[in-house]
């Protein structure tokens, strides 16, 4: 899996990392606090569809899933998502 792009914020008090890699025709982007995943959820697109995406709307899907995988992390959605569902890990 290739590296293409990291994009760093931090967040209470904490500096995460979004990664966005290629892997065949594929991006994969996901969240990671000290190189571990801050949750299970990694986002996908294909390469053709982020093309077509950027052509419609003016943006790249592989931008608005970075964003989307920032707000998860910022809204803490992988805990309520769990509080919820009676989940303890």
């Amino acid at each position: 899996m290739e590296k293409l792009k990291s994009v760093s914020f931090e967040h209470g008090g904490q500096q995460y990392e979004i990664i966005v890699s290629r892997s065949d025709n594929r991006y994969r982007i996901q969240a990671l606090l000290d190189n571990k995943p801050v949750n299970p959820w990694i986002y996908w697109v294909e390469y053709v569809n982020n093309v077509d995406f950027g052509l419609k709307f003016g943006v790249s899907a592989c931008d608005q899933l970075i964003e989307i995988a920032k707000s998860d992390v910022v809204e803490n959605r992988w805990e309520e998502l769990k509080k919820h569902s009676g989940e303890s890990g």
